[in-house]
């Protein structure tokens, strides 16, 4: 379940923080590895132990994509606290908009993803979704379509 406040016994085990990175009003979705779910996601990853949300976003985002992002580009959009059966995890939202007349360089790494695409809202939505973000996408819509 998805929550705006942490519900009572929240104890988290993970901090993930999430990018919508948004070129001419498409978001970038990262089709994730067979052995990692096989579905489609955010730019996202752990934030890892000492380490401030947006750095740790700007360093997922390098990892996966190949793009470079200072924290000072990500713009905070909210937080969620997901409930799994077998944990609780803390889910950071930003917004990174990229210009240009053409797509940034994507460059994959082949264990963690598979393929992308750049989609509207409602493509993404056609899309076979990580647990919970079809709920976000519903949650963010006024962000993204415009």
């Amino acid at each position: 379940m998805i929550f705006t406040q942490a519900p009572d016994n929240f104890a988290f085990d993970i901090e993930v923080a999430a990018c919508y990175l948004i070129h001419q009003g498409k978001v970038l979705m990262l089709h994730r590895a067979k052995h990692d779910g096989d579905c489609w996601a955010l730019v996202a990853g752990t934030v890892e132990e000492g380490e401030e949300v947006k750095a740790g976003l700007a360093r997922e985002m390098f990892e996966e994509t190949g793009i470079v992002s200072t924290p000072e580009k990500l713009k905070y959009v909210d937080t969620l606290h997901v409930r799994f059966p077998e944990s609780d995890i803390v889910y950071h939202s930003y917004i990174l908009c990229v210009d240009g007349s053409e797509p940034p360089q994507i460059t994959l790494d082949p264990n963690e993803h598979q393929d992308f695409q750049w989609s509207t809202f409602d493509e993404a939505l056609q899309l076979e979704l990580i647990y919970g973000l079809e709920g976000c996408f519903e949650r963010h819509r006024d962000i993204l379509v415009r």
